[in-house]
């Protein structure tokens, strides 16, 4: 990847920032949250899926390896899909994921595009209800949406948001509770509603290793400690996100667009 200053560093988002060090899995509950997503899923192999906000793409090739779909992968970073064509072609499915560089509030592609449309984590930064319309909009009748995001466990005090919406952590952050993210995808236009919830789990230690692996926690730890800057900038992270972790979970949603009704 290309190396970037430490005036580019300091402005990377948190999930950014664990891609540039080397974190394949950058979810909420860790990979367990993406299993239950996937266990939630009803993908053919000859469906077309679109992932809004592939980071790396660590998703998007699960889901080519495990269902054998086609997978269009978009994100509006360009450093997180410059790492993701790396593991893509690393991972030899470059011939089933399309890398698109697009915004969630306004996608290029025409309606009714994909059979289904998984996000994770992404549309807490946006409007949120502007951006599940749009990827309504995209999905076909009768298609199926995936979505997992955080979620409240318990009401946040005003620290706690404090914290969470510094300018770099998530400025625009804005989730609820369960029930509000469950409204909000029905307000969407969206039916069969059915949620799972867990606790955060994405830097725990335990879950940290189980996801990457040893080998690959010892990279991230050694381009952390290879730059000041990487280093000052975990710290901080790290120093924040342990004070709201008690507080923080994650919902996995699927949720279908209406068919046309047939006489």
């Amino acid at each position: 990847m290309t190396e970037l200053t430490k005036a580019e560093i300091d402005d990377l988002d948190p999930y950014s920032f664990l891609a540039v060090l080397g974190k394949n899995v950058v979810r909420p509950g860790g990979h367990v949250s993406t299993e239950q997503l996937f266990d939630l899923a009803q993908i053919k192999p000859d469906d077309h899926v679109l992932e809004v906000g592939c980071g790396t793409c660590a998703t998007a090739i699960e889901l080519v390896q495990r269902f054998g779909c086609r997978v269009t992968a978009m994100d509006r970073s360009a450093i997180m899909l410059e790492k993701a064509a790396e593991l893509v072609e690393e991972a030899g499915v470059a011939d089933r994921i399309t890398l698109d560089q697009a915004d969630m509030l306004k996608m290029q592609y025409e309606d009714d595009t994909f059979d289904v449309v998984v996000i994770e984590a992404v549309t807490m930064f946006t409007p949120r209800l502007l951006a599940v319309r749009e990827c309504v909009r995209v999905l076909k009748p009768g298609g199926q949406l995936l979505d997992q995001e955080f979620v409240w466990r318990t009401t946040p005090d005003a620290r706690a948001l404090e914290i969470l919406r510094q300018p770099k952590m998530c400025p625009r952050i804005d989730f609820d509770d369960v029930a509000d993210w469950k409204r909000l995808f029905e307000q969407a236009g969206l039916g069969d509603v059915e949620a799972v919830t867990g606790p955060f789990a994405l830097m725990h230690p335990r879950v940290f290793v189980k996801d990457e692996g040893w080998r690959n926690t010892f990279h991230i730890l050694g381009r952390a400690f290879s730059r000041p800057a990487y280093l000052s900038k975990l710290v901080w992270l790290l120093g924040n996100i342990v004070r709201i972790m008690p507080k923080l979970g994650y919902i996995v949603v699927s949720a279908r667009k209406p068919a046309p009704a047939t006489g």
